[in-house]
This record gives C-alpha cells, structure tokens and sequence, in this order.
C-alpha cells in the first residue's frame, strides 16, 4: 500500500481545511508548512503597497523561510497545497467608489452567499484558473453578460484547456491583448479604459511577454 503525504500552506484557514479533507480521503499524513516569522493580519493587507505579502508578491525573488520542511522519506506520493495569492489590482487607476473586487474575495463571498447574486454585466481580469471560475460563477448567479478581459493572447493564457472550453461554451466574452488602466463609477457601473497591447520576445522564457500600445486607450462601460 502506497503512503501519501498531504503538505499545506494556509493563512486564511481554507486551504487548510481543504487539505485536511483529501488527507482523510486519501488516507494520507498531513503536515502544515509555516513560515519561520508568521504572517500577521497586517501582512496580509493586499489594499497597502508596503505590507509584507504585497512586496513579496512583486518581488519573483522572494522565499518566505520556512520554519521545518517535511520529512519525505518513504513517501510514494505528495500533495502540496500552496493556497491562494493574494489578490493583486496594480497599475489599475480605481476611482473611490469604484466596483472592483479582488477574485478569490468575490469566489469566497459567492460562495459563502455573502454575495447572493450579480446582475448586468460581469467583468473579470485575468487569464488563470481562478479567472475563469469567477466568470464562470457570475453567470450562474444571475449575471446577464460576463466577460473576460486577459492582457496576452489564447496561447499565452495560463488557464487549462478544459477551463476555458468549459467557459467559452456557457457564453463568456472574451476580449485578448487587453489591459485595463482605469476604472471610473458610473451612475449605472463602471466606465473601464482598456489599453491594447502586443506580444513581445523574452529572451529565456517559452511565454511572450507584452507591451501597451501607444494611443490605444479605448473605454468600455459596464453595468
């Protein structure tokens, strides 16, 4: 028989309950990775520019030292649960007042009915996993039209193929080469302005990266 190991990282709880779950399913060992200086409530404020969790998440260098690393000997298979990053809205001119929302807040509160329902339309940024359930999860609580912005093209996107099929065929718009610059209220929404852009070389990676396109602003509204 195969022993399995279940490694987690959580800051919210909710990873942690998740791992706790496939561990019992599983029939595997549990260990919780924590970082050797614990996370505090103000570490975790993705609203400041200066907290802890923002600078690490804008810096591709950083690793958070870990208390104790698990012991794998032994180990046939090993499941690692990383958590949810922090939602990150950067380099977005969000008037006050503004509806925006981080992703993995607006899941939570969907799912925890905090947000019973939406109406109109449904705008998400990104191009991942996570993207594609929030856009996906509007329309099934009562959005009219939802529609998913990403900043490279299909090829680039992050996301898994059968997310995105599964998302193209409930009706998602999609819009490629985008990126959003500023989002004003509106008395019906939010008025958005979009950038374009295009794909460029960089050097050592497989993935392209992009660059805006001078005087390509165009504004959209959402209601």
């Amino acid at each position: 028989m195969s022993k399995k190991l279940v490694a987690y990282f959580s800051c919210s709880g909710v990873t942690a309950r998740k791992a706790k779950e496939l561990a019992e399913a599983a029939g595997a060992d549990l260990f919780e990775i924590r970082p050797k200086v614990p996370y505090s409530p103000a570490d975790l404020d993705w609203t400041d520019p200066k907290s802890r969790s923002t600078l690490e998440m804008k810096d591709p260098a950083a690793r958070p030292e870990i208390a104790q690393m698990p012991d794998l000997t032994g180990y046939d298979a090993v499941f690692v649960g990383a958590g949810l990053a922090q939602d990150r809205i950067s380099g977005v001119d969000i008037a006050e007042g503004a509806p925006v929302v981080g992703c993995s807040q607006y899941l939570a509160d969907l799912k925890s009915g905090a947000t019973p329902s939406v109406s109109g339309t449904v705008l998400v940024v990104g191009g991942g996993d996570s993207a594609i359930d929030a856009v996906c999860a509007s329309l099934t609580a009562g959005a009219e039209k939802a529609v998913l912005a990403y900043r490279r093209s299909r090829a680039e996107m992050p996301a898994c193929d059968e997310e995105f099929f599964s998302a193209a065929d409930k009706g998602v718009e999609l819009m490629y080469m985008v990126s959003p610059v500023a989002i004003a209220k509106t008395a019906e929404g939010a008025a958005v302005t979009f950038v374009r852009n295009r794909l460029v070389e960089k050097p050592g990676e497989a993935r392209k990266g992009f660059e805006a396109v001078a005087g390509s602003e165009f504004t959209l509204n959402f209601s």
